[in-house]
């Protein structure tokens, strides 16, 4: 079963039910260096990424998603940008927490119907593994 590179959330009826998608990663160049940016972010080495390897959609976004005939699409120039932290066998004593990053300069901020907009960062501490939020 297909499973998240970063989180390790697997595709199962509850991802389906969530409407949770599992995209590859792009072949285009530039794009590919900043998916790596991210895990690189996330303590996640990217020298373990194949062929097959998926990153879900809960770190990416909302205005990176294209919704075409009841298929949700990822822009190809799209990158993700959310880290979720998840502890797969203990969900109810540690709740899923989602912590938007740094990637080259932006982060993405909360607003009133999520996680989706992207502003210029300041802040050195980008990475993914300081859950004070």
């Amino acid at each position: 079963m297909p499973s998240c590179f970063v989180c390790g959330r697997t595709r199962n009826q509850n991802s389906k039910q969530d409407k949770i998608t599992f995209h590859r990663f792009p072949t285009d160049v530039i794009t590919r260096e900043k998916w790596y940016e991210f895990l690189l972010s996330n303590s996640l080495p990217k020298d373990k990424v194949t062929q097959n390897s998926l990153i879900c959609s809960e770190h990416f976004a909302s205005h990176n998603f294209v919704y075409y005939n009841r298929k949700t699409i990822l822009n190809k120039t799209a990158v993700p940008s959310i880290c979720v932290a998840r502890v797969k066998s203990a969900k109810l004593l540690f709740p899923e927490t989602r912590t938007p990053i740094r990637i080259s300069g932006f982060q993405v901020t909360a607003s009133s119907s999520g996680l989706e907009d992207v502003v210029p960062l300041d802040d050195t501490n980008n990475t993914c593994l300081n859950m004070s939020s």
